[in-house]
Formats: structure tokens, sequence, C-alpha cells
């Protein structure tokens, strides 16, 4: 429910307005976040300035380098912002693989493949697609291994490999089916 979360994230930041602590810069994250997918994206980009400016004026603690950087980073990459979106997610994975955290690795790494997707970067596309779905199904990370196996069904696609672009989809399909099974207390 993007209205509701919206309402919430409208309330957050009204409670932080006049703050520049970590709890208002998450709360314009949110409300930027809610913006942006409901179509609203300069309103929504806005909102993530303070944040992109505190994470370059200050750096970024370990938290700040995972949630408050790839959130924006990915949401620029939808905006086209291409350049800084890169810097940002790149910055996640490196802060990641520096920390020995391959948990943190796999949507960082998808993101960075959708990116790399969008600006026809072809074969990063597809290198950082199949490490994201390895890194997912090591970390037992299902919800990742989606979405990284459609950035990797999507270069294929767009690649003309129907055939792997196909069997990508036959497993996102059979994914989908145990997911439903195992909520459903069937398997």
């Amino acid at each position: 429910d993007l209205r509701g979360a919206l309402a919430s994230a409208e309330r957050a930041s009204a409670l932080t307005a006049g703050r520049s602590d970590s709890v208002a810069l998450a709360a314009g994250l949110v409300h930027g976040h809610a913006l942006v997918h409901l179509g609203e994206s300069r309103r929504g980009r806005a909102l993530y300035e303070p944040i992109l400016e505190a994470l370059e004026r200050e750096g970024a603690t370990w938290h700040w380098s995972h949630v408050g950087t790839l959130v924006p980073g990915q949401q620029l990459a939808w905006l086209e912002e291409f350049d800084r979106a890169r810097a940002l997610l790149e910055r996640v994975v490196a802060a990641a693989r520096a920390g020995g955290a391959p948990g943190l690795l796999p949507y960082p790494v998808a993101c960075l493949s959708e990116l790399w997707f969008r600006v026809g970067a072809w074969t990063r596309a597809y290198a950082g697609a199949e490490e994201a779905v390895t890194l997912a199904r090591e970390t037992g990370q299902e919800a990742v291994a989606a979405f990284a196996l459609c950035c990797l069904a999507r270069v294929e696609a767009a690649t003309q490999n129907a055939a792997g672009s196909a069997g990508r989809a036959d497993a996102l399909l059979v994914a989908f089916a145990a997911r439903r099974a195992v909520d459903r207390g069937v398997a």
C-alpha cells in the first residue's frame, strides 16, 4: 500500500522537521522513496539531497553506507542519474566486501547490474547479475535471488540469448511456486 506508506513517511518527516540527525535523514529517505514509487520523482528526489550531502560531507557509518546509500543509489539509477547512482552503489559494494559481509552483497550487486543494464554495459550487467544470484543463493536470500534472476533474464533477453532468458524465467516460476507452498504450509 504505497499511499499508506506515503502517509506514514509524511508523518515521520513532519515529526523530524528541523532536525538533521540520522533519524531525520531516515525519515527523508523513506519519504523520498515512497514519492518516487508513486511517480512524484521530482519531490522524492529533492528529499534525497540532504542524505546525499551528509554522505558526501561526513562519510558513512556502516549503517548509512548500506541502507542510506543503497536506496538513493538504486533510485537515482531509475531517475537516470547514472554516474551518481554508480558511485553510491559501488560504495555500498566496496564497504560490504571490505567488511567481509557476503550477506550484504547480493542486493547492491543486483542493483549495480540493473544500472549497467540501463546504460547498455551488457558484460558488466551479466556478470553482476550472475554474482548476485550466486551470493543470494549461498546466503539464503530467496527474494534477492529472484530479483537477481530477473536482472539476469533481462540481460539475456536484451542480448538475444533467448534460451538463457527462458531458463531464468522457468527458474523464477519454480522459485515462486516453492515460496507459495512454504507460505501455505504445504512444503
